[in-house]
């Protein structure tokens, strides 16, 4: 099914009506699901507080997390979910958070690759987390990139002057 959410609202389309789940109080950023079964949104609160929420077809949990900013998510399988956020990433190993730091540059966007590595853009940085291992390269300013997409072959980077393959996927 579609899923999205905005606000304390999640809402899913069934196939023939929209169903809406409340999460009070929430201000939710970003709503991913893999399945109907592994549902999951973040937001980030004034009080330097970051919030998953996760849907498991039944009932919402909540996992807070302090001193970070997320600011995207993608769900490849309910023990498969990847949180980009100002100090690295968070995976979500179905049994566990998993923390990959980063010193610096807040991620503006977050993809997976067809080999299962998390990509993000920061700045002039795009970084990919292989093996536990970061390795980061330099995007000329003027590309102003802002957005990375992870394709078959292909991660492309975008900005405001447009979208370019950057780089073929190893």
């Amino acid at each position: 099914g579609i899923w999205q959410g905005q606000g304390e609202w999640v809402r899913h389309w069934n196939g023939s009506e929209w169903v809406n789940h409340r999460l009070e109080g929430a201000n939710l950023t970003r709503v991913e699901a893999a399945s109907n079964q592994s549902v999951w949104a973040i937001e980030s609160t004034e009080s330097d507080e970051s919030i998953i929420h996760s849907f498991d077809g039944e009932a919402w949990e909540t996992d807070r997390f302090d001193g970070a900013t997320f600011v995207d998510i993608r769900a490849l399988a309910e023990d498969n979910v990847w949180v980009a956020s100002d100090r690295g990433l968070l995976n979500w190993d179905g049994s566990a958070w998993q923390r990959y730091e980063v010193s610096e540059g807040l991620a503006t966007d977050l993809c997976v690759d067809g080999l299962g590595r998390p990509w993000t853009i920061a700045q002039n940085t795009v970084r990919l987390l292989d093996g536990g291992e970061w390795t980061e390269s330099y995007i000329p300013p003027a590309a102003r990139p802002t957005h990375i997409a992870c394709g078959t072959d292909r991660i492309w980077v975008g900005g405001d002057r447009g979208p370019f393959a950057w780089r073929a996927v190893e």
